[in-house]
């Protein structure tokens, strides 16, 4: 087995260690239908809880696509290391507001006010997706608040954002505790970690008896059943599998990836 040949190009669970493969546990289901619902309801918005690896930006990114297949103008936003108007500049422009790169705060913000206005007036519906939303500094959470209750355009956006499980969000985001929805990503159970690893070796057009079931229960364990943290040791499993020139991870594969990637971990 070669995790590289048979034209794959690459490590075939390499981009699901990276992040953006949905696999439809439990959890995540709930995730998604939940803030379908928030969309298909206009609800003022809601919060995507997780840890570190849970899925929170690939659940995030999945629906800001529905949104956009729905029709509706979506912006995608982190707020690390973004100020007000850095914040404000990038929503005027993916919302197609074409802002100057002179433009300051006021005017930005008045450029949004008429924006929100508009979206009123035609009777569609802007959607706002913000991850990392415990980064945010206090003036930038401040501004990112107000764009919810933007005066003479009630109404007028679907706020989903997605933060830690553990963070406290700053004082002027509390009213996000409050919005319609709220969501947790939980560990998968064993069985979907070992079905989640199975369906991304047959994404990539590889096999899923690349992995013996044990080893496939053994990443589970050691990950703590937590996609990002499952799909970084499957793969480097697999990648030991591929150096020692045999046919399938086994038990030894999953161990040996495991004792290379904890001094890692550590100094993380």
């Amino acid at each position: 087995m070669d995790a590289n040949d048979g034209g794959l190009g690459r490590s075939p669970l390499r981009a699901n260690a990276e992040g953006g493969f949905f696999f439809p546990a439990a959890t995540q289901v709930e995730a998604a239908a939940r803030l379908r619902f928030l969309f298909r309801q206009r609800r003022s918005g809601g919060l995507v809880r997780g840890g570190v690896g849970s899925g929170k930006s690939t659940i995030l990114c999945r629906f800001a696509d529905e949104c956009r297949r729905a029709g509706a103008e979506v912006a995608c936003v982190s707020p690390l290391a973004r100020g007000p108007r850095e914040l404000g500049w990038e929503l005027a422009a993916q919302w197609g507001l074409q802002p100057a790169a002179g433009d300051d705060e006021v005017r930005l913000r008045r450029r949004l006010s008429d924006y929100a206005r508009g979206v009123v007036h035609r009777r569609c519906r802007a959607v706002l997706v913000v991850d990392d939303l415990e980064q945010s500094a206090p003036e930038t959470a401040r501004h990112m608040a107000g764009l919810l209750g933007l005066i003479g355009a009630p109404g007028w956006l679907t706020l989903a954002a997605a933060c830690s499980d553990e963070a406290t969000l700053p004082r002027e985001l509390a009213l996000v505790e409050t919005l319609d929805l709220q969501a947790a990503l939980e560990p998968w159970e064993a069985s979907e970690s070992v079905a989640a690893i199975g369906a991304a070796l047959r994404q990539a057009g590889a096999s899923d008896a690349w992995f013996e079931p044990a080893a496939a229960l053994l990443a589970h364990e050691l990950s703590g059943g937590i996609p990002g943290p499952l799909f970084r040791l499957a793969d480097a499993a697999l990648s030991v599998a591929a150096a020692w020139g045999v046919d399938q991870v086994d038990l030894a594969a999953v161990e040996t990836a495991w004792s290379e990637l904890r001094p890692r971990r550590a100094a993380a």
